[in-house]
């Protein structure tokens, strides 16, 4: 194999498949270790050796050759490209798949799949330094849906997800992404009665039209109105504003 062009315009310059099930308790497993989500994150934006890899993450190179090692046997990892260094034959490691999902089913003895790490806890953790520095951009929402609404619309965050893996690598700055829908206890309002004549009831549906027009005029009476137009960075604002972009 030749060794791969790195297509700065579309990452990470290989080809691979766009997603991959984790049917096996294995795969699971081996996505769970935090140094080797961080190796397969990083090899989003290209191929790279196992010395590339091991000077990125700041980790000896016998330990990141383990790592690459465990998600290549699971069918994670790939070789590339290869290419000569003084005799030696250096293999360039690329993902399998873009994006991976955990399909596993419990064992035929009755035990349990090997769950997936919570990736709202590790954004949380890298995002802290972030927030102090009012840097994060974020929104939490809930509606009132059902479940097949819920499967369609995480469908379309996918596909958010994989134009974000394919922006073209530029800056000094790595940025975090993290998105999910998950069903809560949030309280919801009881369904919508019929609006009465010369009200604005979500069941007239004529007033629906009304709502964005009274909602723009209470923001417009706060001095919010024009902040949220203009898209304001988390920080940059007032706590009130901030606060009121989020929730």
């Amino acid at each position: 194999m030749l060794v791969c062009s790195i297509m700065t315009d579309n990452p990470p310059g290989y080809e691979l498949a766009d997603r991959m099930a984790l049917t096996e308790p294995g795969q699971v497993k081996a996505i769970g270790h935090p140094l080797r989500t961080t190796i397969l994150q990083l090899l989003h934006e290209r191929a790279a050796t196992v010395t590339e890899l091991a000077g990125a993450v700041g980790r000896p190179k016998s330990t990141v050759a383990h790592h690459v090692d465990v998600l290549a046997r699971n069918g994670l990892l790939q070789v590339v490209a290869t290419r000569k260094v003084r005799a030696i034959e250096e293999r360039f490691y690329g993902r399998t798949a873009r994006l991976f999902y955990v399909a596993a089913e419990p064992s035929p003895a009755g035990g349990e799949a090997t769950g997936d790490f919570n990736d709202f806890e590790v954004a949380a953790r890298e995002s802290a330094p972030a927030f102090a520095e009012g840097e994060l951009w974020g929104f939490i929402r809930h509606a009132r849906i059902s479940r097949d609404q819920a499967s369609e619309f995480w469908a379309r965050m996918a596909e958010l997800v994989g134009a974000f893996d394919r922006l073209p690598r530029s800056g000094e700055t790595t940025y975090g992404f993290a998105i999910g829908i998950y069903p809560t206890d949030h309280p919801a309002l009881p369904p919508a009665e019929l609006g009465v004549e010369g009200d604005v009831g979500v069941g007239d549906p004529a007033a629906l039209d009304a709502v964005p027009e009274v909602v723009a005029a209470d923001l417009g009476a706060l001095g919010l109105l024009q902040h949220i137009d203009r898209g304001v960075a988390l920080g940059e604002a007032a706590d009130d504003v901030v606060l009121g972009a989020r929730t």
